[in-house]
């Protein structure tokens, strides 16, 4: 189970990697329920021109030997802005319900 610390050195992981705008913590992590078997949930919102999968392949290549798994979507601000206010959708739970960590 990774600690808060820990949190935040994947948080700053991110921000010297790819520059987002921001980063959000969503599911188990950010409601103070994990496990030993909770996985990091992440909505992390930058530019880029890559299509969604590479975005996302991107990301999780900033931690190679990672012994924790990492759900992590990423989306541009057009996207983020689109889909804060639907239901339903990924990024609705992490505006919503989620901890901004970044940004």
């Amino acid at each position: 189970m990774l600690t808060s610390v820990d949190i935040d050195n994947l948080c700053e992981t991110i921000v010297q990697g790819v520059h987002p705008q921001r980063i959000f913590l969503f599911g188990s992590y950010a409601e103070g329920r994990q496990t030993e078997d909770s996985d990091i949930d992440l909505v992390v919102v930058m530019n880029s021109d890559l299509d969604p999968h590479k975005r996302n392949v991107t990301l999780k290549r900033l931690f190679p030997r990672r012994k924790f798994s990492l759900d992590a979507f990423v989306f541009t601000p057009e996207e983020f802005e689109r889909y804060k206010d639907v239901p339903g959708t990924i990024v609705y739970t992490a505006a919503h319900e989620g901890r901004l960590l970044y940004g």
